[in-house]
């Protein structure tokens, strides 16, 4: 499944809602782990950078130092416990005027935690070129009224729209979307009802589905998942039971390598897989597979069953080749 993630839901990050910066790194992991493949546009990028800086500018108001009231009436200043709040509401004003600044400066630096959340989905994004063609598509479609869109003088959405149609039809596809340009009017967590029915007739009839926010996609779509998992010795042990090329297989036993959570059960798996698909067998006497074989011998040999035991033994061996 494609995942075409509009700005707005990266933009309701810098806002106060229920957007989590974990929900940014789940979906990371879930993509690296090939749940799904996340797209989006290099108008959604553009979009993104134009957005930022007023965004941050937002949220930043929105706890102002200024916001906080220290004044109180004549007959409550000289109460010993308004003399109190009044020093603590000093102290916090101080202090968020001190974070405030810090903030602008990694904000203009590009520092902000949430600046390397975004920029790790954009790196594993596939990412749709807006050319001239899907320009004048967008064009036409806003002239003629078609959805997406917001206003009549804006195409962001065309453009978007028209680049997923162009990339994004050989697979079902999933809308992620804060605001309400992709969704029906009547009900409310699908799309319009005239984009399910174009998608279908440009994409050899795929799936088209929406969300409004990347919580509730992975509420369905990336249950279990937490950030890192994609670094566990669960997943990276299925994937090389799994492996279907040489270069996969290479990438792996690297991984494997610095894996969270190996245990004798994992290793057992591994010396199966070695044996039985054939991507691992054929290679089993390269050098970086031998060395990642010597260090589970050395580090499990003693602690899983001795059928395996003996099989890890043939395969320093080099006993297939």
């Amino acid at each position: 499944m494609q995942v075409f993630l509009d700005t707005s839901v990266l933009i309701s990050f810098f806002r106060a809602s229920q957007s989590d910066l974990k929900d940014l790194e789940r979906l990371a992991t879930a993509a690296r782990m090939r749940r799904f493949s996340l797209t989006i546009s290099t108008h959604v990028i553009h979009e993104y950078e134009r957005f930022r800086e007023k965004a941050i500018a937002d949220a930043l108001n929105a706890f102002s130092p200024d916001t906080i009231r220290t004044a109180f009436p004549p007959f409550i200043r000289d109460h010993s416990k308004a003399k109190d709040l009044s020093s603590r509401i000093r102290d916090i004003k101080r202090g968020l005027s001190e974070l405030s600044q810090q903030l602008i400066e990694e904000a203009k630096a590009q520092n902000l935690i949430i600046d390397e959340a975004i920029q790790s989905i954009f790196d594993i994004s596939s990412k749709i070129e807006i050319d001239f063609e899907i320009q004048q598509r967008a064009l036409l479609r806003a002239q003629i009224g078609n959805p997406p869109r917001k206003r009549q003088d804006s195409i962001g959405d065309s453009l978007n729209w028209e680049a997923i149609i162009s990339a994004c039809g050989a697979s079902p596809l999933c809308i992620i979307s804060s605001d309400g340009d992709y969704f029906s009017e009547l009900h409310e967590n699908e799309p319009k009802a005239f984009l399910r029915k174009e998608w279908p007739d440009t994409s050899e009839g795929n799936e088209l589905i929406a969300y409004k926010t990347i919580s509730s996609f992975l509420s369905d779509y990336g249950k279990g998942i937490e950030p890192g998992d994609e670094h566990s010795a669960e997943y990276l042990v299925s994937e090389l039971e799994a492996s279907n090329s040489f270069k996969r297989t290479h990438e792996l036993v690297e991984a494997l390598r610095s894996a969270k959570g190996l245990e004798p059960k994992h290793v057992e798996r591994i010396i199966n897989a070695a044996h039985y698909n054939n991507q691992i067998s054929l290679i089993v006497g390269d050098d970086d597979i031998q060395s990642f074989l010597a260090d589970l011998y050395e580090g499990f040999a003693g602690s899983i069953d001795a059928r395996f035991g003996e099989m890890l033994y043939e395969q320093l061996g080099g006993g297939w080749l």
